[in-house]
């Protein structure tokens, strides 16, 4: 009888391990003469993913109310601010969620951008493409197989599809893959409207089987992946980055982010300051944190790093 007991114990444990995180849904809502604000968004009970979600959700708040006028012109429509969530996955190993954000400032019509994000169970480590794929080589046959299905669907005799359009939009750039669902069976790309077809085309999905990537997919999901080779990693700045995965990943953000200006700028000599601009920068955070340690490190690393993806914005 004990034994029976003591199995029943344990297949009510594995239940409950393998059971869902319950989904708690939030609300942020403002509204004033000069804007309208309305940001839903989902917390699990799980601190990491909470204070990831509600942290990002609070900051394009801020952002949005900062960039309003006190003052709208008389009879000009409000700006307005609407954030909604799907739970993409929720199981035993991951949580994948997709943050929908539209805003109007103005203008014809207003923008739509996707958030994507995918957290390892049970502790809510955050992962993203790059730890799941095993570097560029890989990255090539995600590209590869994307942009076949996009051509299938945008290049259509009816249709307004750019097969040059695509191939830039979801050519083997890391930045073209920032929106990505790590489901049990597949990954999900998002891209937004105008990152591989036309406005009127909207937003595109492709969904890619991980079967069609054996071999190309890493075994430890958890392992930092910065935009330089770890395993040479020399300085303390360097050190502390590959060995947290959320400075890899800000490090691969302001890397991509770096590459986008890039590939914008035409003249020579503008690439040149550029560049410039940008090898200066990392003297900049090597000095800016060199007497820190420990989580002080990594907070003054954080901070230098989201200013500098505030400075290589497109709206920059």
């Amino acid at each position: 009888m004990r034994w029976m007991m003591a199995v029943a114990a344990m297949a009510f444990a594995a239940s409950v391990c393998a059971a869902p995180l319950k989904i708690e849904n939030k609300a942020v809502q403002a509204k004033t003469a000069a804007y309208e604000i309305k940001a839903e968004y989902p917390q699990t009970g799980v601190k990491a993913i909470d204070d990831e979600v509600a942290g990002w959700v609070g900051r394009e708040v801020a952002s949005f109310k900062e960039g309003t006028s006190p003052n709208p012109s008389p009879g000009a429509a409000p700006w307005t601010l609407d954030i909604g969530f799907t739970v993409e996955r929720n199981d035993a190993q991951m949580l994948s969620l997709l943050a929908s954000r539209s805003m109007y400032t103005g203008g014809a019509h207003g923008g739509r951008d996707f958030t994507t994000w995918n957290f390892l169970l049970p502790d809510g480590a955050r992962v993203d493409l790059a730890q799941v794929l095993d570097g560029q080589k890989a990255l090539a046959r995600l590209s590869e197989l994307v942009i076949a299905d996009l051509n299938k669907k945008l290049l259509t005799p009816d249709g307004n599809g750019d097969a040059d359009w695509i191939k830039r939009g979801a050519g083997p750039m890391w930045g073209n893959y920032g929106n990505v669902l790590i489901l049990a069976d597949a990954l999900k790309i998002e891209f937004e409207p105008y990152a591989v077809a036309s406005w009127a085309d909207g937003p595109q999905e492709v969904s890619v089987p991980l079967s069609a990537l054996s071999g190309l997919v890493r075994k430890d999901w958890r392992t930092p992946v910065a935009s330089f080779d770890c395993a040479k990693a020399a300085t303390t700045t360097e050190k502390a980055i590959c060995g947290d995965a959320s400075l890899a990943r800000l490090d691969r953000e302001v890397a991509q982010a770096y590459e986008q200006r890039m590939a914008q700028i035409e003249r020579a000599e503008d690439r040149d300051v550029m560049r410039d601009v940008q090898r200066r920068w990392v003297g900049r955070r090597d000095a800016a944190c060199h007497d820190q340690s420990g989580s002080a490190l990594g907070a003054c690393l954080t901070g230098v790093y989201r200013a500098r993806l505030g400075e290589l914005s497109p709206d920059r």
